[in-house]
């Protein structure tokens, strides 16, 4: 891929990207410049063994020396987030992108439905990730925000969306570590399973949702000295894939991520938890450009249909 110039998008990159490592001194100017992979470690997401691949080289299709004039300056509002921009063959204008903000359990499915939107019409498109608060915060600072990607029931409480559109159906999934054997949720309550991680019960979607099931079969009693609660739903999938843990409760998108890295897993029943829906918000008073338009169509077509299946969602 040739060298992109920054253009009045890169103006707009600036406001989701992360800040460089050393405060107060200039972030690299050109794509020749490389950090170290030690220096990019504070930027994976948490609790995620931190793999050879940079997160924006494999999931991305994008090659880090494509980077070099849209490397970390600022943080994100809230916290450290991951970005993933799709460039074009040449300079794009403010016009032309769309910016998204969706949670981080997401990160997958939201970066594919980035590439296919890319691949499909030539567009820009950037998504960054983090938890509820994080992502909310940055929809009122940052008035080139067009959309929110994640679970309704905690996008809608913010008041900041004019309207939602369906894209998909969250599932809890309970995933156990490499060699240990899971036949049924009762196992947990065994002494093979000492440690058990679930995504935060207040913050997360599917960590209210594992509580509710727990709850629902009986087990929460039991289980309690068993519970390790963090941060976010692909922490939790870190800690099952590196055997931090012994199982743990996560989205069937996670599940099936870490699929190779993990043991048995088993999807737990929906009526033991409220329904999931994730969903697509779009903010309120933002006027959609035509590129943005072209997302909100896309994301209804069969490409992005097909990669919501793939993902479990």
């Amino acid at each position: 891929m040739r060298d992109v110039r920054p253009a009045a998008s890169s103006r707009r990159l600036a406001r989701l990207l992360p800040p460089g490592r050393s405060q107060g001194k200039k972030a690299p100017s050109g794509g020749s410049k490389r950090r170290s992979r030690a220096a990019w470690g504070p930027f994976l997401p948490p609790g995620r063994p931190k793999a050879k691949t940079p997160p924006w080289g494999a999931a991305s299709g994008v090659s880090r020396a494509a980077w070099g004039h849209f490397l970390p300056r600022r943080r994100f509002a809230g916290g450290l987030l991951v970005l993933a921009a799709l460039l074009a063959g040449a300079p794009v204008q403010a016009a032309d992108g769309v910016l998204i903000a969706a949670m981080g359990g997401y990160r997958k499915p939201v970066l594919e439905l980035v590439a296919a939107f890319h691949k499909e019409t030539g567009l820009e498109a950037q998504a960054a990730f983090g938890h509820i608060k994080q992502i909310e915060t940055q929809a009122r600072q940052n008035p080139d925000v067009a959309f929110l990607i994640g679970d309704r029931n905690l996008l809608e409480p913010t008041g900041l969306f004019s309207r939602f559109d369906r894209i998909g159906t969250g599932r809890l999934v309970l995933v156990a570590s490499k060699g240990k054997p899971l036949a049924g949720v009762d196992d947990l309550k065994g002494p093979a399973f000492a440690r058990i991680a679930l995504p935060h019960r207040v913050r997360t979607v599917f960590g209210a949702a594992a509580d509710a099931c727990m709850k629902h079969l009986g087990l929460d009693g039991a289980l309690a000295p068993k519970l390790l609660e963090v941060d976010s739903v692909p922490q939790v999938g870190g800690y099952i894939a590196s055997g931090e843990v012994d199982a743990g409760f996560v989205n069937k998108t996670e599940a099936l991520a870490i699929a190779d890295r993990a043991g048995p897993s088993l999807e737990m029943p929906q009526s033991c938890y409220a329904p999931i829906e994730l969903a697509l918000g779009t903010v309120k008073g933002h006027t959609l450009t035509a590129a943005e338009s072209r997302f909100e169509q896309f994301l209804q077509g069969d490409v992005a249909r097909g990669i919501m299946d793939a993902n479990g969602l």
